[in-house]
């Protein structure tokens, strides 16, 4: 489950999917932030979490039940049960990388030097593609 009893008992449905957008929103800004301030990797990292969010949200839309807690995008938009472009589905494998290289000391150095200008502007767009695609899904 995605939260406790207690957050879930609290919060309308409504309120849920509202949380799932907004913050998806939220981490979106700040991955734009940090990219114009070169700061690759970590927009990069913002990326998949603002992508994540609103599969999680989508997954709550969709089963009316918590989404996993877990952080892997293909798996997340599996379970929204949504008619995902194929073409997505190619880029799933490195945008959840992402999270992954992001968060761990051991392999954060490997991330930083991979996450170039170019690489990045790349999956910017990649990314901002598919966000904005996911929100219209709602």
């Amino acid at each position: 489950m995605y939260s406790t009893c207690y957050t879930i008992c609290i919060m309308s449905p409504q309120d849920i999917i509202k949380y799932w957008q907004d913050t998806a929103a939220e981490d979106w800004a700040t991955a734009e932030s940090l990219f114009e301030t070169n700061h690759f990797s970590n927009a990069l990292f913002f990326c998949h979490l603002s992508i994540e969010k609103l599969l999680k949200g989508l997954v709550y839309v969709k089963t009316n039940e918590p989404p996993l807690r877990i952080h892997n995008i293909e798996k997340l938009a599996q379970e929204t049960r949504l008619s995902v472009p194929t073409e997505y589905h190619l880029y799933f494998d490195e945008i959840t990388s992402w999270n992954m290289e992001a968060r761990y000391d051991s392999i954060k150095r490997e991330f930083y030097t991979k996450a170039t200008k170019q690489y990045s502007q790349r999956w910017m767009k990649i990314a901002k593609e598919i966000f904005l695609w996911l929100k219209k899904q709602y």
